[in-house]
């Protein structure tokens, strides 16, 4: 993998901090099938240093944080003026909300495991379409695992879902 660092100027001065600061890429280019696809990945920390946090989303709007995760929950409580301004500083700076800190608060996520021994076979390659495409029907993600037929992965995968907590496990197992 190459890495780049660039410099994204609006994000970073949006966020009022660490301004100047590089933010890390990593850009690579996978030979597959005989053609070369050019891929791009962006680092967590990269992540974190670009996006709108709830308390910028309460500076924004001249409240505290607890009122600000009150309206952007749909709770009730603030007055309609404070739920505008909330929300106008919610989209002016493109906040999403960090899905994580919710699953920890909520103890549940909306991801689901889903562990299908080969993509390339086309019955799972189907399945594992369907599936995605039911999930995100709901508002859910899908976290894919590859057991090639081996029950030693399948294990390993089935443990690594339940220890990310996910909300659910869909297993398409190797042996019956």
């Amino acid at each position: 993998f190459k890495r780049y660092s660039t410099t994204d100027s609006a994000a970073v001065k949006e966020k009022g901090r660490r301004q100047g600061s590089a933010t890390p890429f990593i850009r690579s280019e996978l030979p597959v099938l005989g053609l070369r696809i050019a891929m791009l990945w962006i680092t967590i920390k990269a992540l974190q240093t670009i996006m709108a946090t709830l308390k910028d989303v309460a500076k924004r709007a001249g409240v505290s944080e607890a009122t600000a995760s009150l309206v952007l929950n749909g709770r009730s409580g603030p007055k309609e003026a404070t739920r505008v301004r909330v929300a106008e500083a919610a989209r002016d700076l493109k906040y999403l909300p960090n899905t994580h800190a919710r699953s920890l608060a909520t103890r549940s996520t909306a991801t689901v495991g889903f562990v299908v021994t080969d993509i390339e076979n086309p019955f799972f390659g189907s399945l594992t379409r369907y599936v995605s495409h039911y999930l995100s029907m709901r508002q859910q993600t899908m976290l894919l695992a590859l057991s090639q037929d081996d029950p030693g992965r399948e294990d390993v995968a089935l443990s690594t879902f339940v220890q990310q907590g996910v909300g659910g496990i869909i297993v398409a197992p190797t042996q019956l």
